[in-house]
């Protein structure tokens, strides 16, 4: 039976977890949150990550585990590794690109404003940071909630998680060890940056190669010659923001996406596309077709992100590699314990509103109201996605199910729209939300395209 959960996280996956576990009754609820205070990655925490991610580096290089100290409870100097809390974006333009009716928690489905009400339904930054703030707040006094305070460890014993934390003092660490029945992990999947090995990568002395993390333009690009590599949005903003200071620019990618291809191929776009880079000399890049770029001054990889859990590290040693959470049923259930959950994992995906309805699968799951498929079925879904989709990006990425298909799947899960017991009921996900949801992708497609 569950009774203690503890949830990792107070961006909006942490947010609508706290908010559907004390809906279904749970009292005895825990959230931390590593930073000092709630949004996650909405958060404007200044980032200077995306400056030291090493090319090629591996999780275990950049974001190893903390050395757990023998003694527990303690109270100890404060820790100096770098861990990769700062925001992932933070430049003036930054806005969402969801639009608010299929955005946003169903239960709160307005943001705090919109900056072009008359445009469109797309929001600033601060904006959504606010509301996740909100939606943490309005619970505040309904669980234990602790910012500051980051988990190191997690280890099964007895049937319950051994929880080793550590909260941030004014000038020490506090170490402590805790139990739970039941973990969410909602760290979402935006903390450390990921810049693949190219060959020669560690020659190349001409100009500065960073990752997009916490990138913001300034006048230090006037002019320069600049490389933007990836093909998802933050290499589109890094993009975006870099062509207002320079007419010298180059976008570098690999294209694998067949959505409104059709579309796509009409656009008359800005910036010269490149191919990806295939070698690296002391002053310039090969490209993969032999074409020469000579004396970038700037490299900025768009190239997203590790999944990393070093807490999670002796509990399994082979979670992730990189690209995917292993062994997770409908990328939420750790098949091997299902009462490790992951909230968040999904890319490409309706947030905030697929994770309310993965949050509202694991509060009926914890209580008990439903059961989940047998652990051979489980392992059957992660086997044929493996097959489909390989240890890539795409294994979480939802977008590539039939339209809704994601969705569809946990509220069959979860028992269905019908209520149970006191909890939240699944939101239904009308015909004219997937329209608005499908135009605003396609439009946004083509945007993109005409950079």
């Amino acid at each position: 039976m569950v009774e203690s959960i503890l949830i990792i996280g107070g961006g909006p996956c942490g947010a609508i977890a706290l908010d559907s576990l004390l809906k279904e009754g749970f009292k005895n609820i825990t959230l931390f949150e590593r930073k000092n205070g709630f949004g996650g990655s909405w958060r404007a925490d200044v980032s200077n990550d995306g400056e030291y991610t090493k090319p090629g580096a591996t999780i275990d290089e950049l974001d190893p585990p903390i050395k757990i100290p023998n003694v527990l409870p303690n109270k100890l100097p404060k820790i100096k590794q770098r861990r990769w809390i700062g925001s992932p974006a933070l430049y003036p333009s930054l806005r969402t690109n969801v639009p608010e009716r299929v955005m946003l928690f169903s239960d709160d489905p307005k943001f705090p404003y919109l900056d072009k009400p008359d445009q469109d339904e797309l929001t600033t930054r601060d904006s959504v940071e606010k509301y996740v703030v909100n939606y943490v707040e309005k619970n505040k006094d309904k669980a234990r909630i602790h910012t500051n305070t980051s988990v190191e460890r997690i280890l099964k014993k007895n049937d319950r998680f051994e929880v080793v934390w550590r909260r941030e003092l004014e000038d020490e660490d506090e170490w402590q060890l805790e139990y739970f029945d039941a973990v969410i992990v909602a760290t979402g999947h935006y903390n450390v940056p990921k810049i693949p090995y190219v060959d020669g990568i560690e020659n190349f002395k001409h100009g500065k190669i960073l990752h997009s993390k916490g990138f913001i333009a300034d006048e230090s690009f006037r002019n320069k010659r600049v490389i933007v590599i990836g093909a998802r949005s933050s290499a589109f903003d890094s993009l975006r923001e870099v062509q207002k200071f320079t007419d010298d620019i180059y976008w570098s990618f690999k294209e694998t996406s067949n959505v409104f291809k059709e579309e796509r191929s009409k656009a008359k776009p800005k910036t010269p596309r490149l191919p990806i880079i295939q070698k690296y000399t002391n002053d310039s890049v090969i490209l993969e077709d032999g074409s020469i770029i000579e004396k970038p001054d700037f490299i900025i990889y768009g190239t997203g992100y590790h999944f990393s859990y070093p807490f999670l590290k002796e509990f399994d040693s082979n979670l992730t590699d990189d690209n995917i959470v292993n062994r997770t049923y409908e990328h939420i259930f750790y098949i091997d314990d299902p009462f490790l959950t992951f909230l968040g994992t999904q890319v490409d995906g309706i947030s905030f509103r697929v994770w309310e309805y993965s949050a509202i699968l694991i509060g009926r799951f914890f209580k008990g109201l439903i059961e989940l498929p047998s652990k051979a079925e489980q392992l059957e879904w992660y086997e044929n996605r493996i097959k489909q989709f390989g240890r890539t990006r795409n294994f979480h990425a939802t977008v590539n199910d039939p339209a809704l298909g994601h969705i569809a799947k946990l509220v069959r899960l979860g028992g269905g729209y019908e209520k149970l017991a006191d909890g939240k009921n699944f939101p239904k996900f009308s015909e004219k939300d997937l329209e608005v949801y499908e135009s605003n992708k396609r439009n946004l497609t083509i945007k993109w395209a005409e950079l």
